[in-house]
């Protein structure tokens, strides 16, 4: 029998066993929370089992998109029922937890320059005192034309210099959601060029995380893996000591999964091609060095599955993932 527990309007919570562990009743505060305004309209179905010291709880969202399972392990409750509240925040908009952690940056900065300098004015030449010489301005007027050309161009005439192009190398740790079995670390490096205001970026990223099990038969299931290279560009407004890269590209790549708990198992490699759009607030201490979040939004092109014939669905790729983490960046020269 399904127990109803009270929750703000938009998010109906329901037991498939008998409550535990999970702190239901600040539950839907906590997701709150981390959207910054009421969840939209689902429905959450938890399910808690002790397992050895610590606790297994299920989860299985349903809003607008397709429902959303996921499995946590844990000892701590609080930590699992701050897990929980993440996963649904993330699925139902994880633009507004992003929002909700990095602040606001002006897209217009007004950036202030120094005055150009002034050249002083021409002597004034006076004609020689006389009612005959009515012509003599006009002479004076051409020499002084003459000596500015021969003088060559002033420094207001010159045009501004353009600011050199520089090397970027940057490196991140993140966390992501959505591409591989209950989550995984992430680990990025990259490499690009560009100037104040735009680069041109290539990364290399491996992630890798616990393997997921069969529906059928839990002994049963696959370790997995993803290795990738991207390119992306990015427009990177900035304000003071703050930078905000906006970038977007396409990453290629290996998704891999080898079985387990099989008498011959094997090893499968899955092409992986997703779009990837992402936010990088920084705070920028000196000309060299910056450091800051990160949040890519991750749109698979091929979404896999990967099942083994006498055990069922081992893992199926989510149709949005996400990672969050904490980025370096080093400019050269």
């Amino acid at each position: 029998m399904l127990l109803l527990d009270p929750a703000p309007a938009g998010l109906e919570l329901r037991w498939q066993t008998e409550p535990a562990c999970v702190e239901a009743e600040g539950l839907p505060g906590r997701v709150t929370s981390l959207l910054g305004r009421a969840p939209p309209e689902a429905r959450l179905a938890l399910a808690a089992e002790p397992v050895g010291e610590g606790w297994r709880v299920a989860l299985e969202l349903a809003s607008a998109g397709p429902a959303v399972r996921r499995t946590l392990e844990g000892r701590d409750c609080a930590t699992l029922t701050d897990a929980v509240a993440l996963v649904v925040a993330v699925q139902l908009d994880p633009l507004a937890v992003a929002g909700a952690s990095t602040g606001d940056f002006e897209s217009s900065p007004v950036v202030e320059r120094e005055p150009e300098p002034r050249l002083p004015p021409l002597p004034r030449i006076d004609p020689p005192p006389s009612t005959e010489a009515v012509g003599e301005p006009e002479a004076s007027a051409e020499r002084r034309i003459e000596r500015s050309r021969a003088s060559g161009p002033s420094a207001t005439d010159r045009p501004p210099s353009r600011p050199r192009p520089h090397a970027v190398l940057a490196a991140a740790m993140m966390g992501e959601l959505g591409v591989l079995p209950r989550g995984a670390g992430a680990f990025e490096l990259s490499g690009g060029v560009g100037g104040r205001r735009a680069r041109l970026e290539l990364s290399g990223l491996a992630s890798v995380g616990p393997g997921g099990v069969s529906e059928r038969l839990p002994a049963v299931g696959g370790r997995f893996g993803l290795f990738t290279g991207g390119v992306r560009g990015c427009g990177v407004p900035r304000r003071d000591r703050m930078a905000l890269p906006l970038c977007g590209g396409v990453e290629v790549g290996d998704l891999r999964g080898s079985g387990i708990g099989l008498l011959h198992p094997r090893t499968v490699n899955a092409l992986w091609v997703a779009a990837v759009a992402s936010a990088r607030p920084q705070w920028v201490p000196t000309s060299r060095l910056s450091v800051g979040a990160r949040l890519d939004l991750v749109a698979p092109l091929r979404r896999h599955r990967f099942a083994i014939a006498e055990a069922g669905l081992v893992h199926a790729v989510d149709p949005v993932a996400v990672r969050v983490g904490l980025s370096v960046e080093l400019r050269l020269p």
